[in-house]
């Protein structure tokens, strides 16, 4: 028992692990900067090749995880995803100050902002929470929205934030990738969390260099943070529940309950 456990533990380190030393130092080996293009081609570049890195790597461990790119959602679940995004993004997307820029800036801030969340949700949510998924949907949505929030503590040294604001953001950041796993499972598909994410960093790209820079140094919110942490979770978790419920339903009950104990897999179905 202990050697399983062990053996179980190096799994989990070097499938958390290498995945992490591949996003935060790997990709940025390659010296994108020093590509004659403009930051923002250099930016999008960076992201392609790590989307590009990610889906190597997910077709070589867990092809099965492509599956996650489909899009043939149930129609009610789709409408019930919208409406998630319309009550967590909506506001501040249409409010964005877009007549003060041009149509170009405007559509460039949209591939941007869809490009970080493609590159952020394909190694996040597909291949972080699919390496993890074989312990249960919760333990793989915990796992995988912890460490995309831990990401960011890094903000701190090289992002210009203060602490203060960089701890708010690792909290906020873990709640909503709780969120968007329950986005990926309940419609069966990546795509409505990369929205997601893409939308909800759209109106930072609208703000001046001195706004973006006083922001990350303004003292936090911590009642509106629990506010947003306690509403993502919660869509979060309703939205695990949810699909668990539908998955498990035509089951017996002594095969919910061999799932449930980890007596069998999906895969022995």
């Amino acid at each position: 028992m202990r050697e399983r456990w062990i053996s179980q533990s190096l799994r989990a380190v070097l499938l958390l692990g290498i995945p992490t030393w591949v996003s935060v130092w790997g990709v940025s080996l390659v010296p994108f900067n020093k590509l004659p293009l403009s930051h923002f081609w250099q930016v999008m570049a960076y992201r392609a090749f790590s989307v590009a890195v990610y889906l190597v790597m997910i077709w070589a461990l867990k092809p099965g995880l492509l599956r996650r790119f489909r899009f043939h959602v149930d129609r009610k679940r789709l409408w019930v995803a919208i409406g998630v995004l319309v009550i967590l993004v909506g506001r501040d997307v249409v409010s964005a100050p877009y007549s003060k820029f041009s149509v170009i800036d405007v559509i460039g801030a949209f591939v941007f902002t869809m490009a970080i969340g493609l590159d952020e949700e394909v190694f996040s949510r597909v291949m972080i929470f699919g390496f993890f998924e074989k312990y249960g949907v919760w333990v793989a949505a915990g796992i995988s929205s912890l460490h995309s929030g831990a990401l960011h503590i890094g903000n701190a040294f090289w992002g210009d934030q203060s602490w203060d604001y960089t701890i708010a953001q690792v909290i906020n950041a873990a709640a909503f990738g709780f969120l968007c796993c329950g986005l990926m499972l309940y419609t069966g598909s990546v795509w409505i969390p990369i929205l997601l994410h893409g939308l909800s960093d759209l109106p930072m790209q609208f703000m001046t260099e001195s706004e973006y820079v006083a922001n990350g140094h303004a003292s936090t919110d911590w009642v509106g943070l629990a506010i947003a942490v306690t509403l993502y979770t919660g869509i979060g978790a309703w939205l695990i529940y949810q699909s668990n419920q539908s998955n498990q339903s035509g089951r017996s009950g002594l095969e919910r309950l061999s799932l449930r104990f980890g007596l069998i897999s999906e895969g022995n179905r």
